[in-house]
């Protein structure tokens, strides 16, 4: 008993002791409790905004892609038009009078090629492209020739063994055109400081009947790690590269039914091979598209 109190009243006491202590603890836990509620309401605020945020950002990233994408898009058929009017320009000094058409040809297709193109970003839809049987084996020489001349190729080699024959594709030779711009003049890019400048392509028939062209230069070459980003993501080597032509190649590759390898050894040089399907007399003539996002 507590001195002064009777044993009944102690025992009383204890009760309220151990009541008040209950209660108290209930209290405290209810407090915690609503303290944890308030943050949890505040962090659902947070990551509501952050996601509305993340929302804006994909939108903003997604017609981001969309505007590099059309632009190296044009950027690829502007260089048909420079090139060619260098050639004419070239010859007409000359007075190779008659070589002027075989450069003047190119550039009106070419600025057809820009009205098809820009007629199909009205609706924000897709590129649509005409397929047509385009004889591989005499693009690849064409392309060739064409870029000998550029500044770009001034001291680059170019190594070539086309196959005999035609080598048919059903593609839309404009995308080809692209692709195959990309590809040199990424080889030519990452030989700038190699002391030997050289590019061998080779283009031939497979077993399997498949165009299988490959494109090796003696460039700076690829890290093994950066080597996996290639053609996944943005992914560029240049200073003043942008990252989106090596997606573009890949879209165009996989749009035509290709496949695509890529080895590369840092200070050797990379080698592309690519592989499409030849044309046979059961392919139609049809419409293929390559997305744009929007």
């Amino acid at each position: 008993m507590l001195i002064g109190l009777p044993l009944e009243e102690d025992s009383t006491a204890s009760a309220h002791q151990r009541f008040l202590r209950i209660a108290a603890g209930q209290l405290s836990l209810s407090l915690e409790n609503l303290i944890l509620l308030e943050q949890s309401r505040a962090a659902y605020a947070k990551l509501k905004e952050l996601q509305d945020q993340t929302i804006d950002l994909e939108r903003m990233a997604a017609r981001g892609e969309m505007s590099a994408e059309i632009g190296h898009e044009l950027n690829n058929f502007i260089g048909v038009i420079v090139g060619n009017l260098s050639l004419a320009e070239f010859h007409l000094a000359k007075g190779n009078f008659s070589d002027i058409p075989k450069y003047i040809a190119p550039i009106n297709d070419t600025i057809e090629k820009i009205k098809r193109f820009t007629g199909g970003l009205m609706d924000m839809k897709s590129i649509a492209s005409r397929r047509e049987i385009v004889p591989l084996d005499k693009l690849l020489a064409e392309v060739i020739d064409y870029l000998k001349p550029q500044k770009r190729f001034g001291g680059v080699a170019i190594h070539h063994a086309i196959a005999r024959g035609p080598i048919p594709v059903d593609a839309d030779p404009t995308h080809l055109q692209q692709l195959l711009y990309n590809m040199f003049n990424n080889a030519a890019d990452a030989m700038i400081d190699s002391p030997t400048k050289e590019i061998t392509v080779t283009l031939k028939l497979s077993p399997d009947g498949k165009a299988e062209l490959t494109i090796a230069d003696t460039g700076c070459g690829i890290d093994a790690e950066l080597l996996k980003k290639a053609f996944s993501e943005r992914f560029t080597t240049k200073k003043t590269g942008h990252g989106y032509g090596l997606i573009v190649c890949k879209r165009i590759i996989e749009t035509y039914g290709g496949t695509l390898q890529v080895e590369s050894t840092v200070g050797r040089g990379t080698r592309i091979s690519i592989a499409f399907p030849i044309h046979s007399d059961q392919t139609q003539t049809s419409t293929s598209q390559i997305p744009v996002p929007v």
